[in-house]
């Protein structure tokens, strides 16, 4: 698989000879995954207290750790990134340089580190050649634009880079999945809803990396699955450059939920998930109390 770690996917047959798929993963300790899941589990229950038609669950997997630096997680089928979505129809284009700059209308990556160039050289990149920073800022980038950068002009070219990019791919994608605007409807409240309690778990357990490929939708379930837990419990803050954010809601999510106002259709699922006593008590049990992560 195309990825950093380059895992392998592995197929046993078992005794009731149904075919398993798993992911070999290595270069990674696991045992942060598999206490992650154990605590998603715990939290689930607390959620099924709740009524079955008011509330979404955590979707969760098996993670076997083999030793500190490999193991076993369970395959999940019928699933796709979020990228993989949003990139569905450029990877027909033939012309290379096409599907680049589809690629940076979406995801604006190079149009977000010009920026930061510009503000700290006080004019733009030359057009003939690409700077290495613009390609690969360190570290030592991000924090000078971070001190010279107010909270307002963060804000401002944020919104002016989301401007230039189509914030509604995402919605268009899903509405293509649907047979009919009914069925776009009831879909996209189950996304929401999932998205929402997956957005709750990984505040409560400092989860990041959240990329979006580490975003699936399963296709069959149509609820959103979080993979890649190698960053929690605030481990992402001591990364040279720190993620600040506590979840990932970007403009593609909230404008799926387009026309309807973000915050009313969140409010509800935001007071099961957040605010329910008996979640966030299990969750602080299952961070507080070993035993609980091996049941």
């Amino acid at each position: 698989m195309q990825s950093k770690q380059r895992p392998k996917v592995l197929g046993m047959i078992g005794s009731d000879q149904k075919r398993y798929s798993f992911l070999v993963k290595g270069g990674e300790d696991l045992r942060t995954d598999e206490h992650v899941q154990r605590i998603f589990r715990g939290f689930n229950r607390s959620l099924a207290t709740l009524k079955p038609n008011q509330g979404s669950r955590l979707a969760v997997f098996s993670v076997v750790p083999i030793a500190v630096d490999c193991g076993l997680i369970e395959w999940i089928s019928n699933t796709v990134s979020v990228r993989t979505l949003l990139e569905d129809d450029i990877v027909s284009l033939e012309n290379r340089d096409l599907r680049t700059a589809a690629k940076e209308a979406i995801f604006l990556t190079r149009a977000a580190r010009v920026h930061m160039y510009t503000v700290l050289h006080g004019s733009p990149p030359s057009t003939d050649s690409v700077p290495d920073f613009v390609r690969f800022p360190k570290a030592a980038d991000y924090l000078r634009a971070f001190v010279q950068v107010s909270n307002e002009g963060a804000r401002q070219s944020q919104l002016m880079q989301e401007s230039v990019s189509n914030s509604y791919l995402l919605q268009m994608r899903i509405m293509r999945l649907c047979m009919s605007p009914r069925s776009f409807l009831m879909i996209r409240n189950r996304l929401v809803r999932s998205l929402v309690v997956n957005c709750v778990a990984g505040y409560f357990l400092g989860i990041g990396d959240r990329h979006l490929d580490n975003i699936l939708i399963d296709l069959k379930r149509l609820t959103i699955v979080s993979v890649d837990f190698g960053y929690s419990l605030g481990s992402s803050m001591g990364l040279p450059v720190p993620e600040l954010l506590p979840f990932r809601f970007t403009a593609q999510f909230q404008h799926l939920l387009s026309p309807r106002d973000t915050t009313q259709v969140t409010k509800a699922e935001l007071e099961l998930a957040f605010l329910s006593r008996g979640a966030r008590s299990r969750v602080c049990h299952c961070l507080l109390n070993r035993r609980c992560l091996s049941s």
